[in-house]
């Protein structure tokens, strides 16, 4: 609790209930709040604290994609994450609400902080525009998160400076995206930080390739990904199973980072009571049973396969210091594979994606002359690749694939997450009839 006691000390605006991350009383205290560059630095460091809780990659982000997918099941006491693993959630799931709650948080630490930045004495405008691009990175990460989970959300771009704006209606998902493509526009120019776990050009344009994914514009999908790549100097590492000690490496392009002080709780929520933790989320056996046996990256991702088998990406159990990968450069040769596969592009271009990540599990190369197969060699791909790190239940959904491989998938009402409850019940702009259907 230490920063959190630091942070309300120097900056109260930062802290918030859970609707909205909306203080119940003047959430800014003082016209001065933020006026030096070390206040500055103190809530900066606020809003990538923000990434760090547990609705957001602290845990549930992260756990929650891999359980409504077939990577993962329940296997513990939470009966929260049960209901996630059957996609059978309803509004007043915890867990789900402590993703809206998480999101909302961070995105209303941004506005409050670019509410203040115009203003900060002593400090260039080259300085103001790099953390302007970097909190335009976390509030467009914070509003992707929500718009993937729940479709329409509640676009709020300024801080609450009152209570007279606390009821908020949804906005199109469309619009909400739109909004946040020309953030990220804005920040991939603007930041000239490039220290891991901060935001970067290199990380924004990532974040514009994959939102240009989901809404289908491969064009744009491919052209973020080719610059990404070949731009900024990111290389893959050589040993998968190096991706997860505690070094920082070439494939990064967006990761939160923990250690004691910060720490999640990942690591105790997938490991085994032999190993001190609560086993609530375990890989099923047809994950397991995907990986052929030359695959480097099965016994790098899992282990306990004769008894429990349990997610190992995340083992630092006492400390919770291991990375939580946002975007890694690999994510970029498959992605901008899928916008070519899309666009029916070279066969042999594809290939070269694919078979990058394919070598360094140390899998022989693919030559794949037909857009269906490359299309399930992919999402094969993507599945061993980023297995545990969040991203399973999105490509799924993207390719229309949730209702056929999913058992408990019949209806696309499925699909979204239900709007909670204390929002439902608090914010009368939006009420019971606006909430996502099937729940």
């Amino acid at each position: 609790m230490k920063k959190y006691i630091i942070l309300s000390i120097l900056l109260s605006v930062l802290f918030s209930c859970a609707k909205l991350d909306i203080d119940p009383t003047q959430s800014i205290i003082a016209d001065k709040a933020i006026r030096t560059p070390s206040d500055l630095n103190q809530a900066l460091t606020g809003c990538y604290d923000a990434l760090q809780l547990a609705g957001f990659y602290g845990r549930h982000t992260m756990l929650s994609a891999e359980l409504s997918s077939d990577n993962a099941t329940a296997t513990g006491t939470i009966l929260e994450f049960n209901d996630i693993s059957l996609n059978n959630l309803l509004s007043n799931n915890t867990i789900s609400e402590a993703i809206w709650s998480a999101c909302y948080i961070a995105i209303n630490r941004v506005n409050n902080v670019l509410y203040f930045l115009p203003n900060i004495e002593g400090l260039s405008e080259e300085n103001k525009n790099d953390v302007s691009g970097q909190l335009y990175f976390i509030r467009s990460l914070a509003y992707f998160n929500l718009v993937s989970y729940f479709g329409d959300v509640p676009l709020k771009l300024t801080p609450t400076l009152s209570t007279d704006d606390l009821n908020l209606p949804r906005t199109a998902k469309a619009e909400v995206l739109a909004q946040i493509a020309g953030d990220l526009n804005t920040a991939k120019i603007n930041i000239t930080t490039n220290t891991a776990g901060r935001a970067s050009a290199a990380a924004a344009e990532a974040l514009l390739a994959k939102i240009a994914l989901f809404e289908s514009r491969w064009v744009d999908a491919e052209t973020f990904a080719n610059h990404v790549i070949e731009n900024y100097g990111l290389s893959l590492v050589s040993d998968y199973n190096t991706l997860f000690n505690n070094d920082n490496n070439s494939e990064s392009v967006f990761e939160v980072q923990f250690n004691d002080q910060d720490k999640n709780r990942i690591a105790e929520y997938v490991l085994p009571t032999s190993l001190g933790g609560r086993y609530e989320v375990s890989p099923t056996e047809d994950l397991i049973n995907s990986f052929s046996a030359e695959d480097l990256r099965l016994n790098a991702s899992f282990d306990g396969f004769d008894d429990k088998p349990y997610c190992k990406k995340y083992y630092q159990i006492s400390s919770g210091a291991d990375r939580v990968y946002v975007i890694r450069l690999s994510e970029m040769y498959l992605l901008r594979a899928e916008a070519r596969i899309q666009q029916q592009a070279d066969f042999d271009l594809i290939n070269a994606d694919i078979n990058n990540v394919r070598r360094r599990a140390g899998l022989e190369d693919v030559a794949i002359q037909d857009y269906d197969a490359l299309l399930q060699e992919l999402l094969l791909q993507r599945r061993l690749e980023f297995t545990f790190e969040g991203q399973r239940w999105f490509d799924l959904i993207r390719n229309d694939l949730a209702i056929q491989t999913l058992p408990n998938i019949t209806s696309t009402d499925q699909l979204l997450f239900p709007i909670p409850y204390s929002e439902i019940n608090t914010n009368t702009a939006i009420g019971p009839e606006n909430q996502n259907p099937g729940y």
